[in-house]
């Protein structure tokens, strides 16, 4: 419908442009087009949806880097408290296991580390049928009331700790040799938690009231010689001349009162001793 000039509008009306392309334009409820409103059509023009447009598409935009953002974040902090934890653990393990009165210097990982030799009993001197030949020289004993991480999977008994041994094994050969501590803790029996007694066995040539728990080895630094080699299957070599401290420790609990005089470093299994009794490696004086 066509309006003349100085013609009243009436509501609803809707201008049309002139010329053309007046049939292109059509009523449409999209956002390019009219749009009822209150029952007043009102037309949107091209530029006008093309702006809302581009705005919407800005908040997005925004919106996408923002959670981008927050994410890059959380991923930095949850890196970092990573990268800190590994640290901490690493200074743990070597001023906590290492000699006291070692400090200074950023932390290395074990076996890494290298610090003087600790002062430890008479060395034994131990060969395998293959030809490895092995030097075991005990350094102290006792207990961690906080337990071990690394054997521990849940709290202690109340009144409980974890039983360990120091020593220092070298390889006084030639030729690299299979990394195998041979040295395992015998405690008092009657310091053995109650529940854990029958899986701590006697052996040959050591005290009857004296057994051996479920025992597990690990490097705490290198004393002197080469680092560690790797080998096929996670094997790790002990270079010719090398020495590392190693610290065996119970898998089960023991009473906390236990002391060093309590706790003894025997050789036992057959791979390492060709007799039927234990060898014992006494801690220094």
């Amino acid at each position: 419908m066509n309006m003349q000039p100085g013609t009243p509008r009436r509501p609803g009306d809707v201008r049309r442009p002139q010329g053309p392309d007046a049939d292109d334009l059509s009523v449409t409820t999209g956002p390019i087009g009219a749009r009822e409103t209150s029952g007043v059509q009102v037309r949107l023009g091209a530029a006008g949806g093309s702006r809302a447009r581009a705005r919407a598409e800005r908040r997005m935009r925004m919106e996408r880097r923002n959670r981008s953002r927050v994410r890059g974040a959380l991923i930095v902090t949850a890196t970092a408290v990573g990268v800190a934890a590994m640290l901490v653990g690493g200074v743990l393990v070597i001023s906590g296991y290492g000699d006291k009165g070692q400090g200074g210097g950023a932390a290395q990982p074990p076996a890494e580390a290298e610090g003087p030799a600790p002062r430890s009993g008479q060395a034994v001197a131990i060969s395998t049928a293959e030809g490895a030949q092995y030097r075991v020289a005990a350094v102290t004993g006792g207990v961690s009331a906080g337990g071990d991480t690394t054997v521990q999977s849940s709290p202690l008994p109340s009144g409980s700790a974890v039983a360990y041994i120091d020593y220092v094994l070298s390889n006084p050969g030639d030729q690299k040799v299979l990394l195998d501590p041979p040295g395992d803790v015998f405690v008092k029996r009657s310091l053995v938690a109650p529940a854990a007694r029958s899986r701590c066995m006697w052996q040959a040539g050591v005290p009857e009231d004296m057994c051996t728990p479920p025992t597990q080895s690990e490097v705490l630094r290198r004393v002197s010689g080469g680092r560690l080699e790797a080998g096929d299957g996670g094997d790790r070599y002990m270079p010719p001349n090398s020495s590392y401290l190693i610290r065996a420790v119970v898998e089960v609990p023991v009473d906390r009162r236990l002391r060093r005089t309590d706790l003894r470093l025997y050789i036992w299994q057959k791979r390492f001793v060709s007799g039927q009794y234990a060898q014992p490696a006494p801690f220094p004086g």
